[in-house]
């Protein structure tokens, strides 16, 4: 299988840390580990032995990030080593000869590329500037997600909020991604790297919809901090299928079969999350 090379991620591999001012970085500025734990929590940490983990991540781990879901546990979580792992191992074991995928255009275009490899086709469906008074946002095209999902695509994409423009779907618009999945029996996978950072309230999660729309194959959503775990939360009949993808997952999880019921809830996130985000705003952007 021929892999097209990632040119953005490619030339960052190369120059980034050769610069002084990185320009093609979306991220804030960075945080120290002091930033984030406690003297106490560092001691514990520096006295951790270097053995193999556990294959899902520990469930200490698991358990703290499902807080940011309603109804989940630690057995609906799979930690990754970073998002795009997290992408890769979803797109590798969910997909099935001969499907095609929907993804969000303008994104981060890892999920495009490996779906150029794994599925038969990628079609592209938009944000496009949309005004409405004295304000803009990025909204989603209506008609373009249309003509994007046939009753071939076994996948849509989305970024939420998006990179690199920002945008935040509203209630519309991620029902109307709801309804797409639905009539093409597709999976839908959420990808929320950029969860915690947005300025006008908290995003509105498609997990909220997946729990209350029978029909629909909800892979899970993707997010981190930089330097730390990525995390899947993905629906029960995806886990045996990313356990075959990832050996030392451990596979199944009880309950709701064929779609999410956890919806997102920001005043259950960990302190140290909202620690890190407060932090990282004052920081500013950095490269």
């Amino acid at each position: 299988m021929k892999i097209e090379q990632f040119e953005m991620e490619r030339t960052q591999s190369l120059y980034e840390h050769a610069v002084d001012y990185n320009l093609a970085e979306s991220g804030v500025s960075p945080l120290s580990v002091n930033d984030l734990v406690s003297a106490e929590t560092l001691a514990e940490l520096a006295a951790m032995p270097l053995c193999y983990p556990e294959g899902m991540g520990s469930e200490l781990l698991r358990e703290r990030i499902a807080l940011f879901y309603d109804n989940a546990t630690a057995d609906n979580i799979v930690v990754t080593n970073g998002g795009s792992e997290a992408n890769y191992i979803a797109l590798q074991a969910l997909l099935e000869p001969g499907d095609r995928v929907a993804c969000m255009i303008p994104n981060y275009l890892q999920t495009w590329g490996l779906a150029r490899a794994y599925s038969e086709r990628t079609d592209a469906f938009h944000l496009v500037e949309s005004r409405g008074g004295d304000s803009a946002r990025w909204a989603l095209d209506l008609d373009s997600l249309a003509a994007a999902v046939s009753p071939a695509t076994g996948m849509i994409t989305v970024t939420n909020p998006n990179n690199p423009s920002g945008a935040v779907l509203d209630e519309a618009e991620l029902e109307a991604l709801v309804e797409a999945a639905r009539r093409a029996d597709a999976w839908l996978v959420f990808d929320e790297i950029y969860r915690g950072t947005e300025h006008l309230g908290p995003v509105r999660q498609g997990d909220r919809h997946l729990g209350v729309v029978e029909g629909v194959r909800h892979a899970g959503a993707a997010y981190r901090l930089d330097g730390g775990p990525g995390a899947r939360h993905p629906a029960n009949d995806a886990l045996p299928r990313l356990h075959h993808s990832h050996p030392q997952l451990a596979c199944r999880s009880p309950g709701a079969h064929r779609h999410g019921a956890h919806q997102a809830r920001r005043d259950s996130r960990p302190q140290q999350v909202d620690r890190a985000v407060a932090a990282s705003a004052s920081g500013g952007m950095g490269g």
